[in-house]
């Protein structure tokens, strides 16, 4: 077990500059504008919206990311649908948009991994923190029993005995890479054990995964008028300032669903806290401040709960820790190492000795076997399954403009070539309906209906619809109701084209990952995978 234990620290290892990686890999997230080249002033939230929104006007855009530092990109997080999110860079200085891919890439490659060996719940049932903060146990008790079985401890720090006998010499390996890091190890191990009781606490509904945002509920909407118009983003950062002026604004998060604010969020005066600690929530219609957030004033378990990623990652400290944890994430994997040949030469001693069996090494290596499989098996389908979208195209058929009561909307089907289900989307275009409820049904040529479920969303309705193969033979139709909060229903029906595809409207492809990117996910995969067939193979020699 402790190869996997190798596996998740190396990985987490990784992990702590897979931005910095990135960065080097994908010319598309570096600001070429940082060395004076073109604008000379950092473009606005509004601007950056109105870019993405532009270039991608099929999309929900999810959330806007400030620019990591000055030689970095602006982020922008766009969604075709549940299969396609799409993570776009774009210049901060001119908002020209750099480049667009799924959100697989090396930097979710090394967080997945390390945070759950890719061992996602819709696939295996269960989720991959559970045996990763087991393993966080196994650190743990390593580290303790290490530290008593060794007498006068503190010698290891200095000691490493050559020209005497490889197990001696391997030992003091193991020793010395120790417990120079020893106490990041109980960081590493004491983090990872709360990262397992946090994942528990969550499938409890204890916890939530993300702070649950301030809804506006329908007695403020039912005396507004029948159509919304958003505040523009960038009085909105005006207003945030105003009333949390410590607070500067790194990343704004649109509202998911009708009714949802506006999320600014960043770091204020607090330490040591994860971005998300600090919010402030505004009406995106009336920009009333709804909600503030400082993490100075978080109850105990709150403020854990923000404080130990950026523990356990290192990042608090900024570059100098960050490179702490670098180089004692480096020397922990080479403990663990040395500790498995360590314990593979005893091993072979006792054998010699003709004590034991050949076949144990075999059985007890099994689960780790096991579970990296599963992990590649992961790793592969759920990498696959948001990359697909990308490599089959995706297509946008116009269903034509409609005037539903004192609404005026676009409807569209958008979807993966050669895939029966698709999304409709009704867009209002500037205005937002201010609407109660929202139902959708299709309606086939022999009077068969479907109800198709529409969410509400900032702007638009979206749901998905199974077109098969003949459903729509010679037509059929979709009847769109909407009702609005002063008991006003309305009602449109629009015919689909019979082979699902007249006038299709083309849909940029993200890109796929740069090939250096692609080789530093190839190096992180050889670097975890390797060493065991070096131990497979030490087992092999035993036998023979």
């Amino acid at each position: 077990m402790g190869y996997l234990l190798y596996v998740v620290c190396l990985s987490g290892t990784l992990a702590v500059f897979s931005w910095e990686l990135k960065w080097l890999a994908d010319e598309t997230i570096r600001s070429k504008e940082a060395d004076g080249v073109g604008a000379s002033a950092p473009i606005s939230w509004q601007a950056m919206y109105d870019q993405l929104a532009t270039a991608y006007p099929s999309a929900r855009i999810l959330r806007i990311a400030a620019p990591r530092g000055e030689s970095w990109a602006a982020l922008g997080v766009v969604s075709f649908g549940a299969r396609d999110i799409r993570v776009v860079t774009l210049s901060p200085y001119t908002g020209e948009i750099a480049g667009q891919q799924t959100t697989f890439g090396l930097v979710s490659f090394l967080r997945i991994f390390h945070k759950q060996l890719y061992l996602v719940p819709g696939i295996f049932g269960f989720h991959g923190t559970l045996v990763v903060g087991a393993l966080s146990f196994l650190l743990l008790v390593s580290a303790l029993t290490g530290v008593l079985s060794i007498k006068r401890w503190w010698r290891a720090f200095v000691t490493l005995r050559t020209g005497r006998s490889r197990r001696l010499l391997v030992s003091d390996f193991h020793r010395l890479l120790g417990v120079w890091p020893l106490a990041l190890t109980f960081i590493f191990s004491l983090t990872g054990v709360w990262y397992l009781a946090e994942n528990i606490l969550i499938d409890q509904k204890v916890l939530s995964e993300d702070v649950p945002a301030t809804r506006i509920d329908g007695a403020a909407f039912s005396s507004r008028p029948v159509s919304l118009y958003p505040i523009d983003l960038d009085h909105a950062a005006e207003i945030v300032r105003a009333a949390f002026p410590e607070m500067s604004p790194a990343h704004l998060v649109l509202p998911a669903r009708h009714g949802d604010p506006l999320v600014f969020t960043g770091q204020a005066d607090a330490f040591m806290v994860r971005d998300r600690a600090n919010r402030v929530e505004v009406d995106p219609y009336s920009g009333a401040v709804i909600g503030i957030r400082k993490a100075g004033e978080l109850g105990l378990l709150d403020r854990w709960i923000e404080t130990a990623d950026p523990v356990h990652f290192g990042t608090f400290g900024g570059l100098a820790t960050r490179i702490v944890w670098l180089i004692g994430g480096i020397m922990i994997s080479g403990a663990i190492l040395f500790g498995l040949y360590s314990a593979w030469l005893r091993l072979q001693q006792t054998r010699n000795a003709g004590k034991g069996h050949w076949l144990i090494p075999y059985l007890a290596i099994f689960p780790t076997v096991l579970v990296l499989v599963l992990a590649m098996v992961g790793t592969a389908l759920f990498g696959g399954f948001q990359v697909k979208p990308g490599l089959s195209g995706l297509h946008a058929v116009p269903l034509g403009s409609h005037t539903i009561g004192p609404w005026k909307a676009t409807v569209e089907l958008l979807g993966a070539l050669g895939e029966p289900s698709s999304r409709l989307v009704v867009d209002f275009g500037g205005s937002h309906p201010n609407i109660s409820k929202a139902r959708a049904q299709l309606i086939t040529e022999t009077g068969e209906s479907r109800d198709i479920v529409l969410g509400r969303r900032f702007g638009f309705l979206e749901g998905y619809v199974s077109l098969q193969p003949d459903m729509c033979a010679p037509t059929c139709s979709i009847v769109l109701q909407l009702s609005d909060y002063r008991g006003g229903r309305h009602q449109v029906q629009f015919d689909i084209p019979a082979d699902g595809s007249a006038d299709p409207v083309g849909v940029p492809r993200p890109d796929l990952p740069a090939a250096l990117e692609i080789g530093f996910i190839g190096v992180s995969l050889a670097l975890i995978i390797l060493p065991l067939f070096g131990w497979i193979k030490l087992e092999r020699r035993m036998r023979a």
